[in-house]
This record gives structure tokens, C-alpha cells and sequence, in this order.
């Protein structure tokens, strides 16, 4: 029985087509820079859920993982903030340890929409709510950020770059703002003091 390597080499090449694309693409973390921390306590935790770090959009196949760079983001500048700070991934759980502060990024709205013109265009709108909590779990500050991101090249770009760059500016804008936010709350500030 002659094998038909053509058929063979053709199927391969389907194969990995199609399991590529139901790849998540990622994202990368934005780069900020925080000199000036408030406060380096061990007893602040940065609570991170699922909801947030699992959230992504799907476009024709494609799987736009973005979850990950939140919550990476997230860490990132609590940790420069707040250098002592724990991070928590899902539920608080009351160990006996005294928490003075609870910081929770929850994302309230992720809207990214395509037009299809020539050339398509990409915008993306992330809001991300900021809750801020004490020790007795009452609520001390409360902020809504809202990140947008935009492809609008005239050339050059398929579907898959343009919703690349659409929503890794949409993160960046998102994390540029609530850094300057959590690092210039005057609520913090009293909270800590």
C-alpha cells in the first residue's frame, strides 16, 4: 500500500493552522515606574480574582487573553506602591492575621468592537473599579479607571495586530492611570497614617 505523503504533509499543516488559533494570545505588562512608595507594611494585600485575571475576547477563532496582563499589572504597581504587600489570588481568607488595607481591582466593563471598513478599525474601552477596604472590611476609597486603546492604521495590519494594539493600549492607558491614582490618594494616605 503506497503512502500518500503529499495528503499526509497537507493534514499536518491543517492541524497546526487550526490549533493556532485557539491559542490565547497575550499581553505584555506595562512599563511603570514608581519611586516613591507609601507605605512598606507586610499587612496590605492586593486581592486578585479570577474574573479578572481570566479575561479575554474572542474574534473569529482568535483568543485575546488579556486577563493575565491585569492582574500582572496589578501586582506590579502595588508592589512598587506598596512593597510589603501580599498578593491573594481569589478569596481573603481570615488566617488570624490582622489586614490593614484590602486592594481590589475588579474589572467592571470590557468593550471591543471592530468596524469593518477599509481599513478596519479596532477600539477598546477597559474599566477597572479600584475598591479599597479596611481592617473591618468598610469601604475607604473607591475609584473607576477607564483605559482605551485604538488601531486605525490606514496599512499594513490584518485583524490580528490591529486588536493586538487596539487592547495593549487600552492596558497601558488603563495601568498609567490607576498608578497615578493609587500613588496620590489622599484617602490612602489618611488610611495609613
Amino acid at each position: 500500500m503506497k503512502t500518500n505523503y503529499r495528503l499526509l504533509i497537507i493534514s499536518f499543516i491543517i492541524l497546526l493552522v487550526s490549533s493556532g488559533c485557539n491559542t490565547p494570545l497575550k499581553f505584555a505588562v506595562t512599563p511603570i515606574n514608581i519611586d516613591h512608595p507609601l507605605s512598606t507594611q507586610k499587612n496590605i494585600v492586593l486581592l486578585l480574582t479570577s474574573d479578572l485575571c481570566n479575561s479575554s475576547h474572542e474574534y473569529k477563532g482568535l483568543i485575546f487573553s488579556f486577563g493575565p496582563a491585569l492582574c500582572a499589572n496589578s501586582e506590579k504597581i502595588a508592589k512598587q506602591i506598596f512593597p510589603g504587600a501580599r498578593i491573594i489570588n481569589g478569596e481573603l481568607v481570615d488566617n488570624g492575621e490582622k489586614v490593614r488595607l484590602t486592594i481590589k481591582p475588579v474589572l467592571v466593563s470590557k468593550i471591543i468592537q471592530s468596524k469593518r471598513t477599509l481599513p478596519m478599525i479596532v477600539n477598546t474601552l477597559l474599566v477597572i473599579r479600584w475598591e479599597i477596604t479596611d481592617s473591618d472590611g468598610e469601604l475607604i476609597s473607591k475609584k473607576t479607571i477607564r483605559g482605551g486603546g485604538r488601531d486605525d492604521r490606514l496599512f499594513g495590519a490584518s485583524s490580528e495586530p490591529r486588536f493586538r494594539k487596539s487592547i495593549q493600549e487600552a492596558i497601558d492607558n488603563l495601568f498609567i492611570k490607576s498608578s497615578q491614582y493609587l500613588s496620590s490618594s489622599e484617602d490612602l494616605r489618611q488610611a495609613l497614617n
